[in-house]
């Protein structure tokens, strides 16, 4: 982030586990609040853990499908409850009844 805040850039960048609901809800919350609504999500958190599928642990296959899968899910599910919303409400409040 100094890089980009040196060259006169606006950025924020935020760290969280995707894979808990709890934590990813209250650091929505959090960059709403301190940047603002939330306009664009990039959901590119993910991991590889290379191996045969036969050599793979449990533990690893799990973590991968919990970051890659359902931290996605749940940042889409998430982020886009406010996104919507928002639309209901702007687009209810334009409507001319």
């Amino acid at each position: 982030m100094k890089e980009y805040k040196s060259a006169g850039i606006e950025a924020y960048g935020y760290v969280f586990n995707v894979t808990d609901e709890k934590a990813v809800k209250a650091n929505i919350e959090k960059i709403e609040t301190e940047v603002g609504p939330i306009d664009i999500l990039i959901n590119n958190a993910g991991i590889t853990k290379d191996n045969l599928l036969l050599r793979m642990s449990e533990s690893d296959f799990d973590d991968v499908l919990n970051i890659n899968l359902k931290g996605t899910s749940l940042n889409l599910k998430i982020g886009f409850e406010e996104l919507i919303l928002d639309f209901i409400l702007d687009n209810d409040s334009s409507n001319v009844g």
